[in-house]
């Protein structure tokens, strides 16, 4: 099993220059054919910008002008204190610069199932890393048959993270990061083509107008925002590692992913917000699209559309949300 040691990363933004030096490890032998591996370390970069981002602009929660932050930050995480989510995106951009802190995989090939024996329950070995991981049942259909392993168990899982370091990436993750590059034949490494990407979005976005009223929860679906979801799961965050929480729908509990969900965690326990992933995620994506209010999770535009003004914006947000356009 081959490993790469991805090499520093220098990120920009406005004002701020944040160099990081991210010691991780992309999995050769199941990243690289199909070559993911280009995209992935554009997405880890990318996950590192929406991180510096959302430190940047959470650091001015308080200024006068700055009502759009705090309207989504209320929405995810109510009236927590802002310094503890501050202080999450500050920790993942003082990651370890001497040994790798996280691997990532494309498959679960390196997962086997070990039935149960005597006195011991059955786990799942780690080949490549010599451990042994207890079941990951996330589902019912894991409980009922274990030998599935977690991404083949749901085929909306994106990604999960074990032991607090190792990323496992699922199919529809992977097929977005297949809409990121292009490939030339005649050369060596993929060339960035106009994929789902933040920051493909953000330069379509010229106007502050183009995504009006679509849901977050279509926009962060990217694989920066699913890494840094996963991120948060980091053994290197400490007290402040988060889990996936769950929620109640209806007589159903239902764990708190994407924006509907994440929402109702913090009116329902805005504590156990603190220590949900999405809520992160759905934040970071929320304050890099930074020309929108973010009214029940649909962008209602900071600069409206001409002839149109933010009190009509905000109450047409709602007639409009049943007919959500689909990203092009």
């Amino acid at each position: 099993m081959v490993f790469a040691v991805r090499p520093s990363l220098v990120i920009a933004l406005a004002a701020i220059v944040v160099s990081l030096a991210l010691a991780y490890t992309i999995d050769e032998a199941s990243c690289g054919k199909p070559r993911f591996i280009d995209p992935i370390d554009a997405a880890v970069a990318e996950a590192m910008k929406v991180a510096v981002k959302a430190s940047d602009r959470l650091s001015n929660y308080y200024a006068p002008n700055n009502d759009a932050v705090r309207n989504i930050y209320t929405s995810l995480f109510g009236l927590n204190s802002v310094e503890y989510v501050l202080n999450v995106f500050n920790t993942l951009l003082e990651l370890p610069q001497d040994s790798p802190w996280m691997t990532i995989f494309c498959n679960e090939d390196h997962l086997t199932f070990t039935p149960a024996g005597n006195n011991t329950p059955a786990k799942w070995y780690d080949k490549v890393n010599n451990l042994y991981e207890p079941l990951i049942a996330s589902n019912q259909v894991e409980q009922a048959d274990p030998n599935i392993r977690p991404c083949s168990s749901s085929a909306s899982k994106m990604a999960y993270t074990y032991n607090n370091k190792y990323i496992v990436l699922c199919p529809p993750t992977l097929e977005i990061a297949k809409t990121t590059i292009s490939y030339n034949p005649n050369a060596s490494r993929a060339i960035p083509s106009t994929g789902i990407t933040l920051a493909n979005m953000l330069a379509k976005d010229k106007s502050g107008n183009i995504f009006s009223h679509q849901p977050l929860t279509s926009l962060y679906h990217t694989v920066s925002c699913v890494l840094l979801h996963e991120f948060t799961h980091s053994m290197i965050l400490g007290r402040n590692m988060t889990d996936d929480l769950s929620v109640t729908d209806g007589n159903l509990s239902v764990k708190a992913y994407q924006y509907k969900e994440a929402h109702q965690l913090a009116l329902e326990n805005n504590t156990r917000a603190l220590h949900n992933a999405d809520n992160y995620a759905l934040l970071g994506a929320g304050l890099f699209f930074d020309k929108y209010f973010w009214n029940e999770g649909l962008a209602i535009p900071i600069i409206p559309a001409p002839g149109i003004t933010p009190i009509e914006a905000s109450k047409n947000i709602t007639q409009n949300a049943t007919n959500v356009p689909a990203i092009s």
